[in-house]
């Protein structure tokens, strides 16, 4: 259920002309909704045009020397580096 609501929140977003705001802790939201979005039928990811995706990816992590790091991400890039190198998105 989760994949088919984020392929409605972004169609509906993108017909009436909103933008949507999505905050959670779930990885399994998180990854349902990428594979909602960048995974075609054939279990490849698409080849949608980075410069021209609409999603991004905010996630905080922990430096060494103690401070926060913000990682910006396309939602094609936070899919591909989840799928090839688990990236902990949160």
């Amino acid at each position: 259920a989760q994949k088919e609501f984020s392929k409605n929140l972004v169609k509906y977003a993108e017909k009436y002309g909103n933008q949507l705001f999505i905050t959670t802790h779930s990885i399994e939201f998180a990854d349902e909704f990428l594979e909602a979005l960048y995974n075609d039928e054939d279990g490849t990811i698409s080849t949608q045009n980075k410069e021209n995706d609409p999603i991004r990816f905010f996630t905080l992590k922990a430096s060494e020397d103690g401070k926060v790091d913000v990682y910006k991400l396309t939602g094609k890039e936070a899919y591909e580096r989840r799928l090839n190198y688990g990236l902990e998105l949160r």
